[in-house]
């Protein structure tokens, strides 16, 4: 019997394009010694090739060199997408040589770093050094493991010295917040992201905020972040203004005085006397409500063991009867009963309040 020929063929060579080369380093435009070699950037003009790292091929001109016909040379594929840097940097030449190694560790590394605080995808990184998905996760874990790299909860890879960067603009940021903000508890994620130039890879903040608060270089809660050594503080002029308003709010019991009119009352600027009731609130001498309403937090304790005793006795209080009980009009009794749900102690049901099965917070 003969033998039969094989229906498959073997792929075909992409077609020659038309390309524009340039040296890479400062003599740009001098020419390459027969022989010698050079890095060179290759601009294509037609559609996109199918190339990898460690591809080779051969340049060709227009018309034949005497006695050496129509071929320049040749070379070898080291980078498919390389950055936009001008060919006089030696950072250039610096990746250029260790791609030239072929080491997988180094290249993931070399694209990892420049990538910078956007980072870079694992599928983007397959792509630009043919590495399969299990080669690389192993390069990149390691990587991990030894603090050049982290990836965000986007999917998102950053090198070593972008993580840096980022920490070092994280710590700056908040430092600079407690000196403009010295009685707020931290600064708010949403501001601290904003602090940051919008390349920055989606989660790479966050990613960053563990990152330093796992070393104890900072502290989260919630949506607050401050420096591990922040403490609100309190300046001589705004600690004797605190005194005046705790001695207010203990006068004025369950009917304290809006931040209006401790506005006026103390003479103080309304922002400056937010936040300094705010700060008072955040470290227990006042209660705030509902309404942005600050008691003094005695009155608030006597008021929930006389809403205890009361619920205990008769099972329930409506709003009438929560006015009398605390002998206040209904401005102050609704943000105190709304108060009370808040911390868990009671739970309305239609008009009236009963306590609830469990501890309260």
């Amino acid at each position: 019997m003969g033998s039969r020929r094989s229906s498959t063929s073997a792929p075909k060579p992409p077609s020659p394009q038309i390309a524009r080369t340039r040296r890479s380093g400062a003599s740009s435009f001098a020419a390459i010694a027969p022989g010698s070699t050079a890095f060179a950037r290759i601009h294509l003009t037609g559609a996109p090739l199918p190339l990898l790292p460690g591809d080779a091929f051969i340049l060709r001109g227009f018309s034949r060199i005497p006695d050496a016909g129509a071929t320049l040379g040749g070379g070898v594929v080291l980078d498919i997408a390389p950055a936009r840097r001008r060919r006089s940097d030696p950072a250039l030449r610096a990746d250029l040589e260790t791609l030239a190694r072929f080491e997988p560790e180094s290249a993931v590394g070399v694209r990892l770093e420049r990538s910078g605080l956007s980072g870079i995808a694992a599928d983007e990184l397959r792509r630009q050094t043919g590495l399969d998905a299990a080669a690389l996760g192993r390069i990149l874990e390691a990587r991990a493991g030894k603090g050049q790299a982290a990836v965000t909860g986007s999917g998102v890879w950053l090198g070593g010295v972008a993580l840096e960067a980022l920490e070092a603009r994280t710590l700056h940021a908040l430092e600079q917040y407690h000196a403009r903000e010295p009685l707020r508890p931290g600064m708010p994620r949403g501001a601290l992201r904003g602090a940051f130039p919008e390349n920055v890879a989606a989660g790479a903040v966050d990613l960053v905020i563990d990152r330093l608060a796992g070393r104890g270089r900072l502290e989260a809660e919630r949506d607050v972040v401050r420096r591990a050594e922040h403490r609100p503080a309190l300046a001589p002029a705004e600690q004797r203004l605190a005194e005046r308003i705790l001695a207010s709010a203990r006068r004025a019991a369950l009917e304290p005085p809006s931040v209006r009119e401790w506005s006026e009352q103390l003479g103080a600027p309304a922002e400056r006397l937010g936040d300094l009731l705010a700060h008072l609130a955040r470290e227990g001498s006042l209660v705030r409500a509902p309404g942005d309403l600050f008691f003094d937090r005695a009155a608030i304790d006597a008021l929930r063991e006389r809403i205890i005793a009361h619920l205990g006795e008769h099972g329930a209080l409506d709003t009438q009867g929560y006015k009398a009980l605390i002998g206040t009009t209904r401005r102050f009794a609704v943000p105190l009963m709304e108060l009370f749900d808040e911390e868990r102690l009671t739970l309305r049901r239609g008009d009236a309040r009963v306590l609830r099965a469990r501890e309260p917070r």
